[in-house]
């Protein structure tokens, strides 16, 4: 059971966030088909997926191991059907928002699912709140972060464009 609770996070998870890194590249797509003044295409191109699945798999590779080893025995103490309860949390969790078309971050369900799991044992003390203080203090400083590279790359990027007469 364990096994499959694994695959079934694992394929919401790239359900969602796929779908969080391809769309805006499908919007991006769009806007420059329209601006050559082609119509609407009727299918969907196929590289912004294949591009956010290949970007999915290369940062799982690289980063999962850490994330993994985080959430999976720094929060909580975890044995083999705490990690189901907590996946399978995760699972409804995801495939709930994804059927909804709410972006949610998959980074925070499963965080939620082994907090849930943590106090399902009856006293919160089996919970590492520091590793959670820094978790938590990530997440907040994620907006404010992300939202300054982007302005940095949209301004240079407007730099460049004008510079090219684009």
């Amino acid at each position: 059971l364990l096994i499959l609770s694994a695959l079934s996070v694992a394929f919401v998870h790239g359900a969602q966030d796929v779908s969080n890194a391809a769309g805006p590249l499908l919007q991006i797509d769009a806007q420059a088909r329209r601006a050559r003044g082609a119509a609407a295409a009727e299918t969907t191109p196929q590289w912004p997926l294949w591009l956010g699945v290949g970007s999915f798999v290369v940062g799982d590779l690289v980063l999962g191991a850490f994330v993994v080893g985080t959430v999976g025995s720094k929060i909580t103490e975890m044995t083999p059907s705490r990690a189901f309860a907590a996946q399978m949390g995760t699972v409804v969790a995801l495939t709930s928002a994804t059927l909804l078309a709410l972006p949610v971050s998959t980074s925070e369900c499963i965080v939620g699912s082994v907090i849930g799991v943590g106090l399902a044992q009856g006293r919160a003390g089996r919970l590492d709140f520091g590793v959670l203080r820094r978790i938590w203090a990530a997440w907040l400083l994620t907006i404010p972060y992300a939202a300054m590279w982007a302005g940095v790359c949209f301004v240079a990027l407007q730099s460049v464009c004008k510079r090219l007469g684009v």
